[in-house]
């Protein structure tokens, strides 16, 4: 087995991204995994990489999404980019690796990193340094292009038999070959392509600043290159390595034991490896950091040392249950058993603030200001800073538009309101969904569990009196959120109040009118009534009218019923009667029951013969209700008027 790892004069951080995409040994796994959970494989985002002031994710599509700072083109990805398998950040440019065996680079072209040769193809490998970039081809040989002011885009003539590659700090590059051996090119001020000629045998290799290491399958470790402070300088009893780490000037070794051991710089004591791990079965995993050190014990416990400049040696107290660690360039983090990231040490761009109820992660990285989290579910979370600009990753969990064709929501949609309700007809079986992403291009769109395209209409069947309809809005790179939409079938039309409902006795008559609607509510432009003199309901004559309204009689005779006609917004007509009014506006008729005039003889005896009064309705009029006035002159002779008067039960005056 072998380690890719890439090294250049930023913090080692960023070259730990390369192990997330190539191969790794077993025992440097819990640290860094060679290739993502199955949970993430079935996700979104297959691995990350973080240059200096960019990111990039692969996801399972084959495509790529890319976000942070785009001060060198390192967000000007190709348009239409797809088919991609592994991913690969350089300082500012990146490198795509295809299915189909090419290269795709983009970003910062100031030295040609980014002009892959036209011919290159049956590629399987590619690894990014500060200013080249190398591409491992299937037949083993190793083509380079880029940066070459020492000589690391010069591939040596007849290098083949390649299985493993490595660019260093920009200025020099590495290749493990199938034969155990090693070739190293590039620049050589410092002796690191000086790989010693008895070398051969190895699994894995590891490029520092300005040094060099490489494993060997006996599991000792042979270093060359920079030795200024002792990082070239392999313990002489050191054995029975699983993998290696180099930091700047330091280096580190992970035993089959679990026991770790360090040398080089120790200038922030970065190389003194503590006194517990040198215990056998101690470590499990060991990452460096530019001037710090971190191990992963066998009990879920972390150990840190050297610069503690700020604090990323202070390991939290009671910190346990950890499966992964990561270093970045002054801050350290662990992934914890339980899916959720502990992070310390520098926080001047927040990349020390793990983000409040992040977990289901299985994954982690560290960059200079900033840090990653790859969840269970293929979504990446970020955090930190990247060269003054926040560091967010790209995509929206929002719709920005939702509506049902069928029926109105309620309430109306609003992007952050996520569970609504509508009715439809009760003979509707399927609605028409419109949803409409946020942003289209870093989310995917599932209505009631189907992939739909955004802003585009999905049909769904309705079968049941109430069916509930999920739209998933899936960014790339974030959480998801769901929305919810309850259709109900409405079969029931409106009711109708009346008020009062009916008048027996006969008067001028009036009734207040409400219509209410429990389900999908009263259509206010469907309201209609009529008076007639029948409780069939009328063919015509209809008035429209306002919910509430009072509506009154005031001509006609006899009984009168109010029609009222209704609608609900799904279309359920009710079409209401009222109890009988009845109407009394016919005078009523008097008859006198002597002559007109009456003679009577002066000083002679009178008797009032009265009148006799009937109504249509009311019948015969009684005496109580009929007056008689005026004054009766007997003494002398005299004309004299009587009146006689009489009013019906409701009090309409006899004509």
């Amino acid at each position: 087995m072998f380690v890719l790892k890439s090294q250049r004069p930023l913090p080692l951080v960023l070259s730990f991204v390369l192990l997330l995409m190539l191969a790794v040994p077993s025992g440097f796994g819990s640290a860094y995994p060679s290739h993502p959970p199955q949970s993430a494989a079935r996700g979104k985002i297959l691995s990350i990489a973080a240059g200096s002031d960019h990111s990039l994710a692969l996801k399972a599509d084959g495509t790529v999404v890319v976000w942070g700072r785009n001060n060198h083109g390192q967000l000007n990805m190709p348009s239409g980019l797809g088919g991609v398998k592994s991913i690969a950040a350089g300082t500012f440019h990146s490198l795509a690796l295809k299915s189909d065996g090419t290269v795709v680079a983009w970003g910062e072209n100031a030295r040609g990193q980014t002009d892959v040769p036209a011919d290159l193809d049956g590629v399987v490998a590619i690894a990014a340094g500060l200013a080249h970039s190398l591409a491992l081809k299937s037949d083993g040989t190793v083509v380079a292009w880029g940066g070459n002011n020492a000589g690391q885009s010069i591939v040596p003539a007849g290098l083949e038999g390649v299985v493993a590659i490595a660019a260093g700090s920009g200025t020099h590059s590495m290749a493990l070959k199938a034969d155990g051996t090693v070739v190293a090119w590039g620049d050589n001020t410092y002796g690191q392509l000086n790989v010693p000629a008895d070398l051969e045998e190895v699994v894995a290799i590891a490029a520092g600043g300005y040094h060099s290491l490489a494993l060997k399958a006996d599991g000792t470790v042979v270093a060359w290159g920079n030795n200024t402070y002792g990082q070239s300088n392999v313990p002489a009893d050191l054995e029975e390595v699983v993998a290696i780490s180099a930091g700047i000037d330091h280096s580190m070794a992970l035993k089959v034991d679990g026991t770790v051991v360090g040398w080089g710089s120790s200038a922030s004591h970065q190389a003194e490896v503590p006194a517990e791990l040198a215990v056998p079965g101690a470590a499990t995993a060991i990452a460096a950091g530019y001037l710090s050190s971190l191990a992963l014990k066998s009990d879920g416990t972390v150990v840190a040392w050297g610069d503690n400049t700020y604090g990323q040696s202070n390991v939290p107290a009671g910190l346990e249950g950890v499966v992964a660690i990561a270093a970045g360039g002054y801050h350290s983090m662990a992934l914890k058993a339980d899916g959720t990231v502990v992070a310390w040490g520098k926080n001047m761009y927040h990349e020390s603030e793990v983000p409040l109820g992040l977990d289901g992660v299985v994954a982690i990285s560290a960059g200079l200001d900033h840090s990653l989290a790859l969840k269970a579910d293929g979504t990446v979370v970020a955090w930190g800073q990247l060269t003054g600009v926040q560091f967010e990753a790209p995509g929206d969990d929002h719709l920005s538009g939702l509506t049902v064709q069928e029926g109105d929501l309620d309430p109306a949609f609003s992007a952050g309101v996520t569970d609504y309700s509508t009715y439809v007809a009760a003979s509707v079986n399927s609605v028409h969904v419109t949803a409409t992403l946020a942003d289209a291009d870093s989310a995917e769109l599932y209505v009631d569990g189907k992939p739909h395209a955004s802003g585009t209409v999905a049909e769904v069947s309705t079968p049941g009196a109430s069916t509930e309809i999920r739209i998933r809005v899936e960014p790339y790179l974030k959480p998801g959120r769901t929305y919810k939409i309850t259709v109900q079938k409405d079969d029931a039309p409106p009711n109708v109040l009346f008020d009062p409902n009916g008048q027996a006795a006969p008067a001028q008559t009036e009734s207040t009118v409400t219509v209410t609607d429990a389900e999908s509510g009263v259509d206010a432009a469907s309201l209609w009534y009529a008076w007639t003199q029948s409780t069939a309901v009328p063919a015509s004559g209809w008035t429209s009218c306002a919910n509430g309204a009072t509506l009154k009689q005031t001509s006609g005779d006899g009984n009168w019923y109010l029609h009222i006609r209704a609608q609900d917004q799904v279309g359920n007509v009710t079409d209401a009667v009222s109890n009988a009014f009845v109407l009394d506006n016919t005078a009523p008729v008097l008859a006198l029951n002597g002559g007109n005039p009456i003679h009577i003889p002066q000083g002679g005896t009178y008797t009032e013969p009265g009148a006799t009064v009937t109504d249509a309705l009311d019948g015969v009029i009684p005496p109580s209700n009929i007056a008689i006035s005026g004054a009766l002159t007997r003494a002398a002779l005299a004309i004299t008027r009587s009146n006689i008067r009489s009013r019906t039960a409701r009090g309409i005056p006899p004509r």
